[in-house]
């Protein structure tokens, strides 16, 4: 029973995603790093922080800016 909730996080003139999951069961949570969204902020190309599970929940496929500056998509991995 997981819960994956992402926040926007406004800093230093950027605009970043968190990525929070909480497992229902017994309340405990887990905070990711934060995943740039570059200037990808509005309109049809934006990053939205809606992530997509694989079908066993144990990893969250996201998009966001890699380090060179490029769109990539990354995986966060959920371990019991």
């Amino acid at each position: 029973d997981l819960l994956v909730h992402a926040n926007c996080i406004h800093h230093a003139g950027s605009q970043s995603h968190e990525y929070v999951v909480y497992r229902r069961t017994d309340g405990a949570h887990a905070r990711s790093t934060l995943f740039s969204r570059g200037d990808y902020t509005e309109g049809v190309l934006r990053l939205d922080p809606a992530p997509c599970w694989n079908r066993d929940a144990t990893q969250i496929l996201l998009p966001a800016i890699s380090a060179d500056g490029t769109r990539q998509l990354f995986t966060i991995e959920l371990r019991p």
